[in-house]
């Protein structure tokens, strides 16, 4: 028998080439950025030595990691973004993974820096402590707690009191020195938006812009506030369902079955048979009051699981709680893993529990987390070493620097009230954006990626229409683990930021109707593909896309910008493969590239280490220096692919990519392909052959006689049409074989 995480650290807000030289003396490289679970992500990554001790700035060295992540133009604009994340103790590196199309937008002009906090992630050399795999703060007694905090400490090679966030501050500096950076605009979310706070209070000129998302008050004390707000986030949940007559009539009063049940589980904790997902094997999980306690917790924090508590609850309370382990097992797997112990308590010990008051816990009765968090506090700072604080850390801020504060409705962790106490505290040039009923980490919900990048633009927050956001719906309560009922719509974007955007585009040619009222998106970091049999308006679609035709009706844009209405700015950020290739015959392989490249403002230095790249690649040595007139159909796609990539673009528009191919070359294609994808470029790629959609997309978008027949994940459309077959699929979804 086991006892499952409830909530692994109590006081966790988190959310959820060859060497080149780079500004002052940081020497960058190629690296591929891994986390388990998410595909890949090609940055330019280093490590930087910063004093471990600053008031020794010539001993003992603690090394950063560093990561880039190279904006989508050629000539990035000076001032990057700055992500940090929350925790404390998780890795900003991981968040990015976890968000990166999140950035996207910002993305498309400047570069993002990672920097992973000393003592978290891949910054935690001799700062790392193991714990038992099935090890819960909120289940620990006093004393197994107390000896697994003395192990940790034992096991440490540095002083935990050099892991604070005003030594960070200082890290952060030394990074953006390195970077020869003159200002940045920085991203913080949750414990992220303390740092982000005092790095602008110790550092003001060398900030541009903050967003904070979620943010933390520089005066509160993180603990004892967390019981009331989690009961609150609770509270408006259960309102919620009150207030909808499908979940009223299906759940009754929530809040007092919840009570009930708790009560229950306190009296007598119940042991369930449940298959682990990840193994298949049959494991027993024992469901305590502080397991319940802490599953409540964690799914209030964002709307998507919130709308699945009410049934967990319902059917809990009935006796079936195999639908609540089985959800808290995928919730907390990923948090138990990515959140620093030792870094975590140096922060909490050394800039909250000393200003915990006794009085404070006398609000927690109601509760339901009761005083279990500040319990664990306690006890855990009550052993660990009181580290380094500046003097005015805990005093409220006063900036009139252009602020972004971004707060869910509904956040059990950082309530929007939060905010406005920052506001108050002594922002005179903030923007406090709410999402309704949204929960911890706005940053992923429908248009706010847009109106961040609208932001950091402009750097000021007159012009920036939120009205957007009121689209932006919490996730209806499912009534059945099938989802929400049939009368309650879900208002929720499926494809998230999109970067290529098609609405309702139709286009025609005297009576002749080569598109009509098509619409779809494409996202960064994929390639969607758009099948369709000859004549469907695949290419007509294209070339709407890449400026060459201008639509009858309906909008498109890539990147956010009108491709009628700027087809210029359009195409310096584009990069096509028309169909039939569009060589210049009477110019050499090497001369059709080049002349695009310099179209393209590429500066000849840069310009010739591409060529030569992608001569290499696309192996056109032996074509490089001859006219593009004798050419075969294959060669012309090659020289016609490394003149559409030479500018290094963002958004791929490929037309009928493989036409003339040879076997090996289309392996080749595809492999280039799916890498390009993996550095964050959108790709969209025409084709009628089964086999090369079926390799390459991530999403469909299947088009007959000039309309969208279905789209979809392959996943999606193989449940739409119950067949896995892409060919049966697409044959079904055009109407049939013709007869």
């Amino acid at each position: 028998m086991r006892t499952r995480f409830g909530l692994t650290f109590p006081f966790v807000i988190a959310i959820g080439v060859a060497p080149i030289q780079t500004g002052a003396e940081l020497e960058e490289s190629n690296c591929l950025l891994e986390v388990a679970g998410i595909s890949k992500r090609y940055a330019r990554c280093a490590t930087v030595a910063v004093p471990l001790d600053p008031d020794v700035p010539d001993g003992e060295t603690f090394d950063l990691f560093v990561a880039r992540i190279p904006s989508q133009v050629a000539n990035p604009l000076p001032d990057p973004l700055l992500l940090i994340t929350g925790g404390p103790g998780q890795s900003t590196v991981d968040f990015y993974m976890q968000h990166r199309g999140v950035f996207a937008p910002i993305r498309r002009d400047r570069d993002l820096i990672l920097v992973d906090q000393r003592g978290t992630g891949r910054s935690a050399a001799g700062f790392a402590c193991d714990l038992p795999a099935e090890f819960d703060f909120q289940t620990a007694d006093e004393n197994l707690l107390e000896n697994l905090t003395a192990d940790c400490l034992a096991t440490l090679e540095h002083d935990p009191g050099l892991f604070t966030t005003s030594v960070a501050v200082g890290d952060l500096e030394a990074v953006r020195r390195e970077l020869g950076v003159d200002q940045w605009n920085i991203y913080g979310v949750s414990y992220g938006t303390r740092v982000a706070q005092h790095y602008l209070r110790r550092f003001p000129e060398r900030v541009r812009t903050v967003i904070l998302d979620g943010v933390v008050p520089p005066t509160l004390t993180l603990g004892p506030e967390m019981a009331i707000n989690a009961q609150a986030a609770l509270d408006r949940i259960f309102h919620r369902c009150a207030g909808n007559d499908a979940c009223a009539a299906r759940f009754g009063d929530l809040a007092s079955v919840f009570d009930d049940l708790m009560s229950r589980i306190q009296e007598s904790p119940v042991s369930v048979a449940v298959r682990d997902t990840a193994t298949g094997d049959l494991e027993e999980t024992l469901v305590t009051e502080e397991y319940l306690m802490g599953v409540t917790r964690l799914f209030s924090y964002s709307d998507t699981t919130a709308a699945l508590l009410p049934l967990i609850i319902h059917e809990a309370a009935n006796g079936r709680l195999e639908l609540l382990i089985a959800q808290a097992e995928m919730i907390t797997s990923d948090l138990e893993r990515t959140i620093s112990f030792p870094m975590h308590n140096s922060v909490i010990c050394a800039e909250d529990y000393p200003f915990e008051t006794a009085g404070t816990t006398a609000a927690y009765a109601d509760a339901y987390l009761g005083t279990s968090i500040v319990d664990a506090l306690n006890t855990i700072c009550g052993l660990w070493p009181q580290g380094n604080v500046d003097p005015d850390f805990k005093e409220p801020l006063a900036s009139a620097h252009p602020i972004l504060l971004l707060s869910g409705e509904n956040d059990p962790a950082t309530p929007s009230r939060y905010g406005e106490d920052v506001i108050v505290g002594g922002f005179s040039n903030a923007l406090h954006l709410i999402g309704p009923g949204k929960g911890h980490g706005m940053a992923p919900v429908g248009c706010i990626p847009d109106l961040m990048q609208a932001f950091v633009e402009a750097a000021a927050i007159e012009d920036i229409d939120a009205e957007c956001l009121d689209r932006a719906v919490p996730m209806p309560i499912f009534l059945s683990p099938a989802g929400p009922g049939p009368l309650i719509p879900r208002a929720i974007d499926p494809f998230g930021p999109a970067v290529i955007q098609v609405d309702s585009l139709s286009k025609s040619f005297g009576r002749i109707a080569a598109l009509s009222d098509v619409s779809f998106r494409a996202r960064d970091g994929q390639i969607t593909g758009l099948l369709g049999p000859n004549g469907a308006g695949k290419s007509t679609c294209l070339r709407i896309l890449s400026t060459v035709l201008r639509p009858s009706h309906g909008t498109a844009s890539i990147g956010g910008i009108d491709v009628s209405g700027d087809a210029l700015a359009v195409r310096r950020i584009i990069g096509t493969l028309p169909h039939g290739a569009g060589l210049y015959p009477h110019l050499t392989a090497i001369e059709n590239i080049r002349y695009f490249g310099l179209l393209c403002g590429v500066d000849r230095a840069t310009l010739s280490q591409r060529i030569d790249r992608l001569v290499q690649r696309l192996d056109l040595g032996y074509v490089a220096d001859r006219k593009a007139g004798g050419f075969s159909q294959g060669e012309r796609t090659k020289v016609a692919l490394a003149r559409a990539l030479v500018h290094e673009p963002p958004y791929l528009l490929l037309d009928e990519p493989t036409n003339g191919l040879d076997v090996m070359a289309v392996r080749q294609l595809r492999k280039w392909l799916q890498e390009l994808a993996l550095e964050g470029r959108c790709i969209l790629i025409s084709s009628h052959i089964m086999q090369e959609i079926s390799a390459l997309a991530d999403d469909l978008v299947i088009i007959a006689h000039g309309s969208i027949a279905a789209r979809g994940t392959p996943l999606e459309l193989a449940d739409r049409f119950g067949n896995r077959d892409l060919e049966e699929i697409f044959v079904s979804a055009i109407g049939g074989e013709p007869t």
